[in-house]
């Protein structure tokens, strides 16, 4: 079984070997996160590993995946503002994704991202807690995450070190996403049948 991102099967993806009817990629290789459209085929094979000819060339539409960042930490019980951005696969604003927050105490709200792919939203949480982040557009994969609904506080007699540790932290490239654990959805994984 051959997955290649090109119609000539010139760039393979992925190339498995089963003894089994049905084959189910694991979707998680950085070809399979881009979306867009792959290509499949299968051939068998006789107990001597001779391979027979490919079968007819079968499409695989995947949706791109949304990256969602999400920045600000409002204070409980008081109104403060945080801010999301989507971008799409290849990192450019996305207008008209729609994002939602719920949690900590909120009513659930939800907003369109302008031209520059931002929203904001100006939240009261009742209770500490985590705060629910999801992005969603059609023709993309959603993309979710959460934000803690208060800043950490830092530990009692180690309050500066600690603070500067969590300021240096957030300027960090890896740590971009100002504390914001991001999780991509995998696609469905689709099952091959000979």
């Amino acid at each position: 079984m051959q997955i290649s991102s090109s119609p000539d099967f010139s760039r393979t993806v992925e190339q498995a070997t089963t003894d089994n009817p049905s084959f189910a990629p694991l979707m998680t290789l950085t070809s399979y996160a881009a979306g867009g459209t792959l290509y499949w085929r299968v051939a068998a094979a006789d107990e001597d590993r001779n391979q027979g000819d490919w079968t007819q060339i079968q499409q695989i539409r995947l949706q791109p995946p949304l990256r969602l960042t999400v920045s600000g930490f409002p204070k409980r019980k008081r109104a403060g503002k945080m801010s999301a951005r989507v971008l799409d696969g290849r990192g450019r604003p996305l207008a008209g994704a729609l994002v939602r927050v719920s949690g900590a105490g909120l009513k659930r709200l939800a907003k369109r991202t302008n031209v520059t792919g931002q929203v904001t939203f100006k939240l009261r949480p009742r209770k500490r807690g985590k705060l629910v982040f999801s992005a969603s557009k059609a023709g993309f994969q959603p993309a979710y995450g959460s934000q803690p609904a208060e800043r950490p506080r830092a530990a009692a007699g180690r309050g500066t070190r600690r603070a500067r540790g969590w300021c240096r932290a957030r300027s960090k490239a890896a740590a971009s996403l100002a504390g914001v654990r991001v999780r991509r959805s995998t696609p469905a994984r689709p099952r091959f049948t000979t």
